[in-house]
């Protein structure tokens, strides 16, 4: 089978040590990888509320999490949020990935929103 070329593009340089596919309980998907410098990185994506909900700086920036969604919604656009933190550990076994989930630890987390137009059916 042939891999898809935008999944090689967006792949290059790094090495996949962990993937966690979408679940549609937790509603978000992760991958734990090394960079070309041998550093170690985990990035999640999914529904926004879920993604929140996994920052240690929920707190500090979940109102202006919410004031993006509202604003998408009233356009009529879906959002997605991705998240990515450095795994010091070097582990795919950290304290973040327990399991099939991720704990709510998402340390050096930077949040990013996303617009995702919904599909049309006729």
């Amino acid at each position: 089978m042939l891999a898809d070329p935008k999944e090689v593009h967006a792949r290059a340089g790094i090495r996949e040590v962990h993937f966690l596919p979408f679940n549609p309980v937790d509603k978000h998907t992760a991958i734990t990888f090394i960079d070309e410098s041998g550093r170690w990185h985990r990035a999640t994506k999914g529904a926004p509320e879920e993604i929140l909900h996994l920052a240690k700086n929920k707190d500090q920036i979940a109102a202006r999490v919410h004031s993006v969604i509202d604003k998408f919604a009233e356009r009529g656009l879906r959002s997605l949020a991705v998240a990515r933190q450095e795994v010091p550990e070097k582990s795919k076994d950290d304290p973040v990935v327990r399991g099939n989930s991720l704990a709510s630890c998402l340390s050096s987390t930077h949040l990013v929103m996303t617009v995702r137009r919904p599909s049309v059916r006729l």
